[in-house]
């Protein structure tokens, strides 16, 4: 009933039917992310028709629109680290899959946010003029592929799709007005990460400034650091064994 359970892939192409069918097919979804420092881990829904594209073998995106909530946008600006969860909730075979994988926020005006969304099927939520109504385009680079048997979760019948947030995004005039007022539920994470926000121009979305203390963290953590830590180690070692070698 439904096959084997349990496997890994290396692509999304993989699979009878392919992965990257069962993904496209789902009208809601799941994404969970965490700061690097903090105690909070968050989980987000999505879903709505022509916001999820796979965009190659090992490679997704979604689109990110303007919200009351940026937990996740400001986790993948702090590392990146999410696992993305499909599951078959209406007719089907009763399966999960779980991506986990390091995402980047293409932010609007970026140079590839442009083309990112021309990726997106359409017919689904793409507005007469997509890049003003769009806060980023997420790319995932997906490391681990695997399903799971869904066997536990109830079948559900779908029965339409919310009627609040489309007409909002398709007209320009209230899709302003629900920026501006989005924008001002906070400037920064639940771990404190500041947010991304639409331009004083309005010509595009920008990062508010990280604080000085986050900042370091994230070069100790990258290659920057890892040379500071080795160079100093050299030097102690090289102390060390200046005091140990027999004077003359």
């Amino acid at each position: 009933r439904g096959g084997p359970m349990g496997k890994t892939y290396a692509s999304l192409e993989e699979g009878s039917p392919p992965v990257r069918d069962f993904l496209e097919k789902q009208r809601v979804w799941f994404i969970a992310s965490a700061p690097r420092r903090g105690k909070h881990v968050n989980v987000s829904p999505k879903g709505m028709a022509g916001t999820f594209a796979v965009l190659g073998p090992r490679r997704v995106a979604y689109l990110d629109s303007f919200g009351s909530g940026f937990e996740t946008l400001c986790h993948i600006r702090d590392n990146g680290r999410v696992c993305m969860m499909f599951c078959e909730l209406e007719e089907g075979p009763p399966k999960i899959v779980r991506l986990h994988g390091f995402a980047r926020a293409c932010l609007q005006g970026a140079a590839e946010f442009d083309e990112l969304l021309s990726h997106f099927p359409p017919g689904g939520l793409q507005p007469p003029a997509p890049s003003g109504h769009y806060r980023s385009v997420v790319v995932v680079d997906v490391f681990r592929i695997a399903d799971s048997c869904g066997y536990g979760i109830p079948m559900f019948e779908f029965k339409r799709t919310r009627s609040v947030l489309q007409p909002i995004l398709v007209d320009i005039p209230a899709s302003q007005k629900w920026i501006a007022k989005v924008q001002g539920y906070g400037r920064t994470s639940l771990d404190g990460t500041p947010v991304a926000v639409l331009s004083e121009s309005g010509a595009g979305v920008t990062w508010l400034p990280l604080p000085w203390a986050q900042r370091l963290s994230g070069w100790a953590q990258g290659p920057f650091g890892v040379a500071v830590v080795a160079l100093g180690a050299f030097a102690l070692g090289a102390a060390a064994a200046a005091k140990l070698r027999p004077s003359a």
